[in-house]
């Protein structure tokens, strides 16, 4: 396969997938649409394919906007391709893969696709994955096989005892749901205006108050901000969901516009939102515009990627790594894959891109190992595949 044709397929399937997930009316027809494309393109046939496809379904599903059945779209598309995930990944891969999603990894247990074993309860009770509720969040999972001799008990006891304790009894379905279970996000969630102000005075709640941490938490921005302690206000999370009602209302009873809004509104993917930002001139200095343009590009949001370059940047800004890194195939060129993108190939697990320029423009690999030792070691595990690998794949 030529470098153009892998990244014109890649494009096609990138747009497609945006197409069904972003779709409130022909769903069907858009899904049977990127099927063909799958089919056409013999996803299924390569693992390194397929990889490509994951990778790029779960950078949507962190970061793009939630609309109407986002996740019911997915799992749609993860039902499909199945047979073909549990044929080419062991079970820690398809962990690996997907680990970042609680909402996903919850499905591939549900449809045995993935299972939780000793190794993965052992890394949930890992710093990072603490921060982020995973005990929690799967603890009907965790509870029948912890083994408490591979988990380090200091200063985890409290934790072990929140997961076996009897769980609430909306707790099935509010991990489902994969939100903020409390009843006033419920309300900014769907722009309940009318409920919302009912609340707030009945409640006697201020204005500016921040939203608390939940279990069943599953959005990687909220879950990213809960764990670096950051408070999210109401009028922030209002931003997040679009709610266009509630964030007028907060801003119309005098809640200060921040420069931090602008990262909530770039995932609420409200044009309002996003213009009454800009007329208030809720800015800081020029890199708010590029923090603004890589949370754009992140979401896979990029007619906000365009119009952000388009009115606000004083200069380029060079975006091939963060386009590599969210496997944002609509902003990649095949001209973008060459000698200087070949680290973000490796780091970012393109397989075959990075088979393709070991081949063509004889890259030597001892160097890029040199280079990765001690910076970053998926940089490594990539090259070292290709390198033993490469006779096998055919380009």
């Amino acid at each position: 396969m030529n470098i153009q044709k892998c990244i014109e397929e890649m494009k096609t399937i990138h747009e497609s997938l945006l197409n069904l997930l972003e779709s409130e009316t022909n769903i069907e027809e858009e899904f049977q649409n990127l099927l063909l494309y799958i089919e056409d393109y013999k996803i299924c046939e390569e693992k390194h394919k397929i990889r490509s496809i994951l990778n790029l379904i779960l950078k949507i599903a962190n970061n793009h906007y939630r609309g109407s059945s986002f996740f019911t779209k997915i799992f749609k598309i993860l039902t499909v391709l199945k047979i073909s995930i549990k044929k080419y990944f062991t079970n820690l891969e398809i962990f690996k893969i997907f680990k970042s999603n609680k909402r996903i990894l919850l499905f591939l247990i549900e449809e045995q696709i993935i299972k939780i074993d000793n190794y993965i309860v052992k890394l949930f009770f890992t710093e990072k994955y603490i921060n982020f509720k995973y005990p929690q969040y799967f603890a009907p999972e965790i509870s029948p096989i912890i083994d408490k001799k591979l988990i380090n008990l200091k200063d985890k006891n409290e934790l072990l005892e929140e997961i076996t304790k009897e769980l609430p009894s909306n707790f099935y379905e509010s991990r489902k749901l994969g939100e903020n279970d409390q009843l006033i996000c419920r309300y900014i969630q769907q722009d309940l205006i009318k409920e919302f102000i009912v609340y707030v005075n009945r409640n006697n709640t201020f204005l500016d108050e921040v939203i608390q941490p939940s279990i069943y938490e599953t959005n990687e921005l909220i879950l990213r901000m809960n764990a670096n302690k950051s408070q999210i206000r109401l009028i922030e999370y209002a931003a997040f969901y679009g709610s266009i009602q509630i964030f007028n209302y907060l801003r119309i009873n005098k809640v200060i516009l921040t420069p931090s809004i602008w990262i909530y509104a770039i995932h609420g993917k409200n044009a309002e939102i996003i213009h009454i930002l800009e007329e208030n001139k809720v800015w800081n200095e020029d890199p708010t515009y590029k923090n603004i343009l890589f949370e754009s590009i992140k979401c896979h949001h990029n007619d906000v990627v365009n119009y952000i370059q388009n009115n606000y940047l004083k200069e380029n800004i060079d975006i091939i790594e963060k386009s590599f890194e969210n496997y944002n195939f609509n902003l990649l060129n095949a001209d973008d894959v060459n000698e200087s993108s070949f680290l973000y190939c490796c780091e970012y697990n393109y397989f075959i891109l990075t088979n393709f320029l070991i081949k063509t423009k004889n890259i030597d690999v001892n160097k890029v190992l040199i280079k990765s030792i001690g910076q970053d070691k998926e940089i490594e595990t990539t090259a070292l595949n290709i390198a033993i690998e490469n006779e096998n794949t055919e380009i």
